[in-house]
């Protein structure tokens, strides 16, 4: 009889113990504690598989480079217009067009003025080739761009390359991918499709246009980043004092016009992404982010190991 006395005791402490933990914790602790352990699961066994245009660019070739030592990418498609010299990384699937607009352009006007040599058959042979390329795709990194000077100031052209081109990227890997789940894109800082400015009228357009795609429900997430000024290594050993006397004067919001090396505008664009690939959430208001050089700067700044 005491030792079902000391039992029934025991019991009832245990269950008051139970009761008053349950009755601290609400429904939101559970969801998170759920959520968290999930988190750690998909963390040991995710991996993806990334997508990039752009990849010779001063920032792609940083993202390149983030994404051969990160240890969740497991395949990288690179699109580039010519073959890379030397050994490329073994994760690495190297494709050469040597024209984008045959594959990228969907506008017909277009269509019949810069590919007039392209026959029907070779159209359909580049869609079953894109269908390959990008069918496994998960994540997509767009670095296209150029400048003025490199086109000679031919406005027609550099639209061509960074707006249509980008554009085209997304939606072509966007319609083969069976599972793309996040797309990142550098644009610019001062990004507006209402700007009197050419070029920030026009990166403007791109990013509204990545917006409604996203919105569309045809890619889940979107991250834009907007940096100011960039330079290269070239460039901070030549001009050091010059950045660094830029960037020590700009503070409160002006610190959003700071000058950013590409490595960091790279490294920023690989964390969020992984980040992205990595969180359980699905609301609404994070479908859609964008970066400026503030918060590029503080996502740079964080270690891989804080995924």
């Amino acid at each position: 009889i005491l030792e079902i006395i000391l039992f029934l005791i025991f019991c009832w402490v245990i269950y008051r113990f139970l009761f008053s933990s349950l009755k601290r914790m609400n429904v939101g602790d559970l969801l998170k504690l759920t959520s968290y352990r999930a988190y750690l699961q998909k963390k040991n066994d995710a991996s993806y598989n990334a997508v990039v245009f752009g990849g010779t660019g001063a920032t792609g070739q940083y993202i390149l480079k983030e994404l051969e030592s990160s240890e969740l990418c497991k395949k990288i498609v690179v699109v580039r217009r010519s073959k890379s010299e030397g050994t490329i990384n073994p994760k690495i699937h190297e494709v050469v067009w040597k024209d984008f607009s045959p594959y990228l352009l969907e506008d017909a006007e277009k269509r019949k003025t810069y590919c007039e040599n392209v026959t029907n058959e070779e159209f359909e042979t580049y869609e079953k080739e894109m269908e390959t390329l990008f069918k496994d795709a998960n994540v997509l990194y767009i670095a296209l761009g150029t400048t003025m000077k490199r086109v000679n100031r031919n406005k027609k052209l550099w639209l061509l390359i960074d707006e249509d081109y980008i554009m085209g990227a997304a939606h072509r890997v966007q319609q083969y991918a069976e599972n793309l789940f996040h797309v990142s894109l550098v644009s610019s800082i001062g990004a507006d499709a209402s700007s009197s400015i050419f070029y920030l009228s026009a990166k403007g357009r791109v990013d509204d246009a990545m917006i409604k795609l996203s919105k569309s429900n045809k890619i889940p997430t979107v991250s834009i980043f907007r940096p100011s000024f960039l330079y290269r290594d070239t460039e901070s050993e030549v001009f050091p004092w010059y950045l660094k006397a830029t960037n020590a004067i700009l503070f409160g919001p002006t610190k959003n016009y700071r000058a950013t090396h590409t490595k960091d505008v790279a490294r920023a664009i690989v964390v969020n992404a992984e980040n992205q690939y990595l969180s359980l959430s699905d609301q609404e208001d994070t479908r859609v982010s964008i970066f400026e050089t503030n918060n590029i700067h503080l996502l740079a700044s964080n270690s891989r190991e804080s995924l």
